[in-house]
C-alpha cells in the first residue's frame, strides 16, 4: 500500500497524484482501511471519513484480516462511503458467462464459464462485506449500475458530508476495558431512520 498524497488542500495537487495512480495485479483492501484508519484519520480531529471505490475484493496477499481492518475503522471513529464497484463488475461478468453458456460447449468455454461464476460469488461476497462496513461505521455503500452513474454517487457523498448532525451522549458504564459499545439511534417518525455507526470502543 503506497500514499501517493499527503494531506492536501490544492486541487491541482490533488489531482496530479490522482493522474499518478496505476493499476496493479492485487489489492491490499484491508490493508489499505487499517493504514487509512490508523496513520492518516486517527490524527485527525473533528469530522472525518473514508471515501473509497472499490470492488471490496482482497487478494489475501496483505497482513491485515477483515476484522482487523474493521475494528481500526471503528476504534477511530471513520465512517465510510463505499462507491462499489461490484454491479459494474457484475454486469460485464454476467453477460460474458451468458455468451459462454451459448457457445459450443469445449474444455476453454468451461473454464471460462467456472472462472465467471467464481467471480460472481466473489463479488456478492465482497458487497455483503461492503455494506456491513459501510452501515456499522455510520457510512454508506452506494452501487452505481454503469461508469456514467460515478459522478452522480460522489455528489451524493459530497452532500450527505455536508449535512451531518453530531449526537452526545454519557454513557452508564464508565470503565474504559476496551469493550465494544453497542449504540442504537431511533428516529419516532415512521419511514425514517438514522444512519449511524453501530458502535464504539472506549478510550
Amino acid at each position: 500500500v503506497e500514499l501517493v498524497q499527503d494531506w492536501t488542500s490544492n486541487r491541482q495537487t490533488l489531482k496530479r497524484a490522482m493522474n499518478r495512480l496505476q493499476t496493479g495485479l492485487f489489492t491490499r483492501f484491508n490493508d489499505a482501511l487499517y493504514l487509512a484508519a490508523k496513520e492518516q484519520l486517527g490524527k485527525v480531529k473533528g469530522r472525518k471519513a473514508v471515501i473509497v471505490l472499490t470492488d471490496g475484493i482482497d487478494s489475501g496477499r496483505g497482513s491485515v484480516t477483515p476484522d482487523r481492518a474493521f475494528r481500526s475503522l471503528v476504534e477511530e471513529e471513520v465512517p465510510v462511503y463505499a462507491v462499489s464497484k461490484t454491479r459494474i463488475q457484475g454486469r460485464a461478468d454476467r453477460d460474458r458467462l451468458e455468451f459462454y453458456l451459448n457457445s459450443s460447449s469445449s474444455a476453454v468455454n468451461q473454464r471460462q464459464i467456472d472462472g465467471l461464476k467464481l467471480s460472481l460469488e466473489q463479488l456478492n461476497e465482497s458487497e455483503n462485506y461492503l455494506k456491513r462496513i459501510a452501515e456499522e461505521t455510520g457510512g454508506r455503500i452506494f452501487l452505481p449500475e454503469s461508469f456514467d452513474d460515478l459522478s452522480d454517487a460522489y455528489q451524493q457523498v459530497a452532500d450527505e458530508l455536508r449535512s451531518q448532525y453530531l449526537i452526545f451522549y454519557t454513557p452508564t458504564n464508565p470503565n474504559h476495558d476496551g469493550g465494544y459499545r453497542a449504540v442504537r439511534v431511533r428516529v419516532k417518525k415512521p419511514g425514517f431512520r438514522a444512519a449511524t455507526r453501530f458502535g464504539y470502543y472506549p478510550k
